[in-house]
């Protein structure tokens, strides 16, 4: 009989009551369990004419999915009008992502699960950073990308005075 037991069996004695008991195993040892979880990757394309809008897209993207989903990613720019997101992660929470990506942009115009990243995807961080390309073609594109995230930033950090306390 284990310790366990036994001592189920004399508290039940000390209290006058009859307890049917069962034998309870106990490990001596508790015995630690690796837990495996293999990452899975989302590659979410947003297709529209305005940087500023894919911007501030991508702004929301790096809360939504480094922060509250826990993925890391980055963000290529394949063409002109065209953004693709690549995100490693739970499926579920890819799946989460990619379907608040849709709902609140309405800009994502293809969606693909895979096991694994394509390897231009360069450097992955929770905050889905923009990754140089040297496509020559996408230039334009890329730099109006990073100056619309510029202005977004810079709106976002300025405060408006109110006409409070003026006579």
């Amino acid at each position: 009989m284990s310790a366990m037991s036994l001592s189920l069996l004399m508290m039940s004695l000390v209290g006058g009551h009859a307890l049917v008991l069962t034998s309870v195993r106990t490990p001596a040892v508790a015995r630690s369990r690796t837990i495996l979880m293999t990452e899975d990757c989302a590659t979410i394309d947003l297709s529209t004419d305005d940087p500023v809008r894919i911007a501030k897209t991508l702004r929301q993207a790096w809360m939504e999915g480094g922060v509250k989903r826990g993925l890391t990613g980055s963000v290529l720019v394949p063409g002109e009008n065209t953004v693709r997101i690549v995100a490693k992660g739970d499926k579920k929470r890819l799946a989460s992502f990619a379907e608040w990506l849709e709902t609140e942009s309405q800009m994502v115009s293809k969606v693909t699960m895979d096991a694994s990243c394509p390897a231009d995807a360069g450097p992955f961080s929770n905050k889905f950073e923009l990754v140089q390309v040297s496509n020559e073609a996408n230039a334009p594109w890329l730099e109006l990308l990073n100056q619309a995230t510029i202005d977004v930033d810079d709106a976002s950090g300025k405060t408006h005075s109110s006409d409070e306390g003026l006579a």
